[in-house]
């Protein structure tokens, strides 16, 4: 068993448009030809980054000129248009995505577009008001609220521009969310321990249009804000800091918290209707597939996020589940997990995501193992991450002969 020669499963991998500009077109697509894999998604959008190429003929770290379109498109809304400027690859180089979806066609191959949505570290600076805000007011320098109209207007014309291109056959979303504290822009000074617990407090947006959303639900935002800001306190100055912050207590405090409860489902039903407007904007010929748990891994953790995978796969969204860094057994666990939604809702198009890193993996057989528990939990769908951060090893287990 490998990834590139899995039998009954779909390969595909995730291509940065920069490797196209450093390796040329012709390098990715024998790179894909040799995993076995029929489609690449392409990032399009993307966050800011130094990425190791370890196999790089060139420059072993590439600097992302981040939060960029890295594709020319129209009809793009007010926010995108004086936010979201054009990359130098896409002003230079405009007619290279276009070539790279045209030479994949030739060898068989389907593209994809891989979009970072509401994690946009130049809009969020730029135009503030977009932001989520914290309990304390502060707001994020990374993340926009998906319940301010403004942010929806905006996901839905990147989404619906990215339709009307008329290259690519899906568009993988990522981060549609609520962004979870972490993983930001600055440099983050965190002297306390940052569990499940209160990572996910100072995570909640207590922004005009959540309140608003709240009050709506009959939920006092003020009154929440409140007791998040005192229970924070508390945690970060008590004795012990490391009490009761597990995922448990985490999980007990939304029983013993009703309004915290009530503000959580209502995160959900956001998210759940902006991913909703991003399928009628991409229209019948462009399938959306939602990144689950960008921050909040494993995928069990997902609502924390707002994503409500049953309800996601009912409003006619695909689920992309990334199972990085997990031992066997704990990918089995999300394999399962994942499968219990997708029964429950009916249904649902399913890639799994793997990434071609020897930290992941620490050698063939593992690989072969997820692999395996990807096809024995019946997912017919492999994504490998990605062309450039790849290893000559890991291309190698990938891609080896199948043994069955």
């Amino acid at each position: 068993m490998s990834c590139g020669r899995a039998r009954g499963a779909t390969i595909g991998l995730f291509v940065y448009p920069w490797d196209l500009s450093e390796d040329g077109a012709e390098a990715v697509l024998d790179a894909t030809a040799q995993l076995g894999a029929s489609r690449v998604d392409l990032a399009v959008t993307y966050h800011s980054g130094e990425v190791l190429r370890p196999r790089s003929p060139h420059a072993t770290t590439y600097v992302i000129e981040g939060n960029r379109l890295h594709l020319p498109l129209d009809g793009l809304d007010a926010v995108a248009t004086e936010h979201l400027a054009l990359s130098i690859i896409a002003r230079e180089h405009p007619e290279l995505v276009p070539g790279f979806v045209e030479a994949s066609a030739a060898r068989g191959v389907r593209v994809g577009a891989w979009v970072t949505l509401l994690h946009n570290s130049t809009i969020a600076t730029e135009a503030a008001h977009l932001s989520q805000r914290d309990c304390f007011g502060v707001a994020s320098t990374h993340g926009l609220c998906p319940a301010n109209p403004a942010t929806l207007a905006y996901a839905v014309g990147l989404v619906a521009a990215v339709a009307a291109s008329r290259l690519f056959d899906r568009v993988l979303v990522e981060s549609p969310g609520h962004l979870m504290a972490g993983h930001g822009h600055p440099h983050e000074i965190v002297g306390v321990p940052d569990g499940p617990l209160p990572r996910y407090l100072r995570s909640l947006c207590f922004c005009e249009h959540c309140r608003a959303r709240a009050r709506e639900a009959g939920i006092d935002g003020d009154a929440l804000a409140d007791g998040v800001r005192m229970m924070l306190r508390g945690i970060w100055n008590s004795c012990d800091p490391t009490a009761g912050t597990s995922l448990a207590d985490l999980l007990g405090l939304l029983q013993m918290w009703p309004e915290l409860a009530a503000f959580a489902a209502e995160r959900q039903r956001t998210i759940t209707g902006l991913v909703g407007e991003l399928v009628d904007a991409a229209g019948p010929d462009l399938t959306v597939m939602v990144n689950t748990a960008t921050w909040a891994g494993p995928v069990q953790s997902s609502w924390q996020e707002g994503l409500d995978l049953v309800g996601l796969a009912r409003r006619g969204a695909g689920l992309l589940v990334p199972t990085y860094g997990r031992a066997v057994e704990d990918v089995r666990d999300e394999l399962a997990f994942v499968r219990t939604a997708v029964d429950l809702a009916g249904g649902a198009d399913v890639a799994i995501a793997l990434r071609l890193w020897p930290t992941d993996h620490r050698d063939q057989t593992v690989l072969d193992q997820k692999v395996r528990a990807v096809l024995d939990h019946g997912f017919d769908q492999i994504m490998l991450y990605n062309y450039s951060t790849a290893t000559s090893a890991t291309l190698r287990w990938a891609s080896a002969p199948a043994d069955e």
